[in-house]
């Protein structure tokens, strides 16, 4: 085949069929000699570049490469910056759901979590149990041993009611000295042997501060998360049971 050769080509479609606009032109050879367009194969004798699916053949200039090197250079660092930015909003996510010095979520985290089981209780397809714990001596540390000792205090009493539960089970504070106790997948007679069981574990050692044995005074109310309709009524009904312990 002669590449310098030019013919008339049909366009052909997708389904393969050739498309004819009716008659075919006769190429000119005048057209050609003066590197004109051949109306017949519908091409440039003397055209630079061909594109086809919108891809250049020729290869790129210098001059192009270097602004497209430059440009990769510039990315390269965006794209560092951008990773640093998303892992410190991961960070700052993380420390806003925790306690300001004990390890657990604070009241925004876990009242999060106490309202996603609330919400879908019936999805879930299982009881849960909400249970309020008020650490009753806690004022009576504060008062006693001041303020850093409370947190000693507070902090150990974590670590143990931590160390105690069940994995599934959810741990925070919801302000002050009460916390709050998630057991997921109890019913109530479940809910008071888990929790007779922590209770034994978490007050089993007293915590020394400064030389001085304290011993945890706990107060607790249960309440059966299908039995209630919002995070303020689970909340409120535990709270009374606390209250007529006292």
């Amino acid at each position: 085949m002669d590449v310098n050769q030019t013919n008339g080509v049909a366009p052909v479609h997708a389904d393969g069929r050739q498309h004819n606009h009716g008659r075919e032109h006769a190429a000119d050879p005048s057209d050609q000699k003066k590197g004109g367009k051949n109306p017949a194969s519908g091409s440039w004798r003397d055209q630079d570049a061909v594109n086809i699916d919108h891809q250049l053949l020729d290869a790129l200039t210098p001059e192009v490469q270097a602004i497209i090197d430059q440009l990769n250079g510039e990315i390269e660092p965006l794209r560092g910056r951008l990773a640093h930015a998303e892992q410190q909003v991961e960070d700052l996510k993380g420390a806003l759901a925790r306690h300001a010095f004990l390890n657990i979520p604070n009241r925004v985290e876990i009242l999060h979590d106490l309202d996603h089981v609330i919400s879908h209780r019936e999805s879930l397809s299982m009881a849960s149990v909400l249970v309020l714990l008020h650490v009753a001596n806690a004022d009576s540390v504060r008062r006693k041993f001041g303020r850093r000792n409370l947190e000693r205090y507070l902090i150990e009493f974590c670590r143990r009611v931590t160390d105690s539960k069940h994995p599934t089970d959810v741990f925070g504070c919801i302000g002050g000295n009460d916390f709050a106790l998630i057991l997921l997948g109890a019913d109530m007679d479940q809910a008071g042997q888990s929790l007779a069981a922590l209770t034994d574990r978490v007050l089993a050692t007293p915590i020394d501060l400064a030389g001085t044995q304290v011993s945890v005074e706990l107060i607790s109310g249960c309440v059966e998360l299908g039995q209630v309709s919002s995070v303020e009524s689970a909340i409120s009904a535990a709270d009374q049971l606390i209250a007529a312990a006292g």
